[in-house]
């Protein structure tokens, strides 16, 4: 029990970089080791011990540099005692008794080496000792770590099962980290791109800057809530620091009154002394004041660069599209390309009124959802004038909310072109969004006929793309969007109000 103790604390002082404090641990649990010399527990000391000498630190160009080659040799030589004394356990039956299972061991030993041959040889080890106890998150981990080894060496063949299998295993992971989709959706791209499959290069090259986005969001949102707090915290004491000097005046004041005038001059300096102290108390606290200001600036600065980037980057996949649709005359594959777009385009007009008004909490829905009409209107409208009568209580949402209502009214407004009319018919379209004792009520319809019962009946049993991310967007507001017969035909979406709405 001390040997395991001891162990433990050893090994949170190395994620802590606290070397002096591992060291000292790692002796005592040495000296412990003597009384529970088996196979298993020297395997754990060996590989933690690996962990403490083996330190690193990644230089400005992002590269890994150790800090010391004698060390590092000395971690290789610890790690290879592990693996020595944790085949010694398995073989005498101890593997359940292994405080670290082989699979992270031979990672660790991967981790030493900079070259893929070997990289590639301690990976596959790790690999053949995993069991069905082993967590899919380390099986996934080494999959993609193979897929990106056999990638560097150009063998993209064999990279290609790898990757496949670490997506499936990742996927069955609830609430895996961004991190981790991070580095599976930026595989996937290079592996397609590699052998110019641009439909699913651009796809995943999308669910990487996605990924990318919410990592720097979120990284950039606690950045401002701290200096935000720091702000605040300078406003606190600048508020005291002044009450103060308002009661000290007033105490001196009352002391002007009962003294006798021979006392008079020196109360006036000591006055005179303590504003002038006050006085350059708050100069510098108004100097901290405006530093935090700037950070909350430069913070500011940084969401909106992320908004111009992933604008920006929005605008070359639409460009990769119609690239690729020019260069293809079948029907299917333009309206493919084009409904493609149409939903991009959807998203990107978010970061673009967000940029254009200078607003971080969110732009007017009903500013957007015109300019969303007018965009379709220029792509797929064929027929007669478009009229658009829009009734909205004024109301201002967030990003997220916003994005998820554009690509529903995207894929309603791009069906009721498509259908409501014939030839050269205008068509009408009557959108609604108004507080309800439930929340928000959003209803849409159109001129044209209305769904047939025909489609009515079929619709459950098959879905298009298009209907399924009306679903799907329905599902991201808590609500399901219904089709109503009653009187005209309409559809009808009530949903509780989004966090990120903001009343005007």
């Amino acid at each position: 029990m001390e040997f395991d103790a001891y162990l433990l604390i050893a090994d949170f002082y190395v994620d802590l970089k606290k070397h002096n404090y591992t060291a000292e641990w790692l002796k005592k649990a040495e000296k412990s080791l003597l009384f529970v010399n088996d196979n298993a527990n020297r395997s754990a000391f060996h590989l933690v011990s690996a962990d403490a000498l083996d330190s690193r630190h990644l230089d400005k160009s992002g590269g890994l540099v150790r800090d010391s080659v004698e060390k590092h040799l000395g971690a290789i030589e610890h790690v290879d005692q592990s693996i020595k004394y944790a085949k010694r356990a398995i073989k005498d039956g101890q593997e359940n008794q292994l405080y670290f299972n082989m699979l992270t061991i031979y990672h660790v030993r991967a981790d030493q080496t900079n070259k893929l041959e070997e990289q590639l040889k301690y990976t596959l080890l790790g690999l053949s000792y995993t069991t069905t106890y082993t967590h899919p998150w380390s099986i996934g981990q080494e999959q993609l770590r193979l897929a990106r080894i056999y990638s560097d060496m150009g063998k993209q063949s064999l990279a290609k099962p790898y990757l496949d299998s670490a997506r499936i295993t990742m996927g069955s992971i609830e609430l895996l980290p961004e991190i981790l989709k991070h580095r599976i959706y930026e595989a996937s791209y290079f592996y397609h791109n590699s052998f110019q499959e641009l439909d699913s290069a651009i796809y995943y090259l999308g669910l990487t800057y996605e990924a990318e986005k919410k990592i720097r969001e979120d990284e950039a949102l606690v950045e401002l809530k701290l200096n935000e707090s720091k702000f605040d915290d300078a406003k606190l004491k600048l508020t005291i620091q002044e009450q103060k000097v308002k009661l000290i005046k007033k105490e001196k004041r009352t002391q002007i009154l009962l003294f006798t005038a021979i006392f008079g001059i020196i109360v006036a300096i000591v006055v005179t002394i303590f504003l002038l102290r006050a006085r350059l108390k708050r100069k510098r606290i108004k100097a901290l004041v405006i530093q935090l200001e700037q950070n909350v600036d430069e913070k500011t600065t940084l969401i909106q660069e992320v908004n111009h980037r992933v604008k920006n980057n929005l605008q070359m996949i639409i460009a990769f599209v119609d690239a690729q649709a020019r260069n293809n005359n079948e029907k299917e594959t333009i309206y493919f390309s084009n409904s493609i777009r149409k939903r991009i385009r959807a998203v990107s007009l978010v970061h673009e009124l967000i940029m254009e008004e200078d607003k971080l909490s969110g732009v007017y829905f009903k500013d957007y959802l015109e300019e969303l009409v007018q965009e379709l209107e220029s792509i797929d409208h064929e027929g007669g004038a478009l009229h658009l009568e829009t009734d909205f209580d004024p109301i201002v949402f967030g990003l997220s909310t916003t994005m998820y209502l554009g690509v529903l009214f995207t894929e309603l407004l791009t069906n009721s072109m498509k259908y409501a009319t014939n030839n050269q018919e205008d068509l009408y379209i009557w959108i609604s969004l108004k507080r309800s004792s439930d929340g928000l009520l959003l209803k849409y319809r159109d001129s044209g006929p209305g769904i047939p019962d025909a489609i009515l009946k079929t619709k459950q049993s098959t879905k298009s793309i298009g209907l399924s991310l009306i679903d799907s967007m329905a599902k991201q507001l808590d609500s399901t969007l219904v089709y109503n017969r009653d009187d005209e035909s309409h559809y009808q979406l009530s949903f509780p109000v989004p966090d990120d709405s903001i009343s005007s």
